[in-house]
């Protein structure tokens, strides 16, 4: 399946718009899987830093997992920083030997998301505060998946075709990057 110019337009904007920290950094990803906070103590462990990198470190895990989990990419994001805190590093790249699998997995889900969707995640969640049992920004090309509930269209995204939508969490797909043919 093509993606169209608006989809990679909202691509585009999530990749632009993702920016943000987390004062949860001890969260547990999924049950059986290791925290932020873990993977960025085991990485330095084998590849000192100074303790603002571990920080650092943690802010973005955190940051990506609030992205992953409600595209429904939650199991792929916590099988990735699970195999990466068990992993032994190349210190030199800081790359967890070994996670490839668990690192594309992470990343193809996000796209197979918006293929299904026609929709991207957007960081700014306040915009979706007084919305109940939807919580997630989302810019979707058209109106939206069934379940979420539409903002107000500006000039802008209504030229483009494109709406702001608060959505709940999507469920995972019941197919698994991980399962075998």
């Amino acid at each position: 399946m093509r993606l169209s110019s608006k989809l990679w337009l909202l691509i585009a904007v999530r990749l632009l718009t993702s920016c943000g920290g987390s004062d949860d950094e001890a969260a547990q990803l999924a049950p059986g899987s290791a925290s932020c906070a873990e993977w960025a103590d085991h990485e330095l462990a084998q590849c000192p830093a100074e303790a603002r990198e571990r920080d650092f470190a943690v802010m973005l895990c955190e940051d990506d997992r609030k992205h992953f989990e409600p595209l429904g990419c939650g199991e792929p994001y916590a099988r990735w920083v699970l195999c990466a805190s068990r992993a032994s590093y190349d210190c030199v790249e800081r790359w967890p030997t070994g996670c490839e699998r668990e690192f594309d997995a992470m990343r193809f889900c996000p796209t197979q998301f918006a293929r299904r969707t026609q929709c991207s995640r957007l960081p700014q969640d306040e915009r979706c505060e007084g919305v109940p049992q939807q919580p997630h920004l989302f810019a979707c090309v058209g109106g939206g998946p069934q379940g979420c509930a539409p903002l107000p269209q500006t000039d802008a995204e209504a030229a483009l075709g494109v709406g702001m939508v608060c959505c709940p969490s999507f469920a995972p797909e019941p197919e698994s990057y991980f399962s075998d043919p």
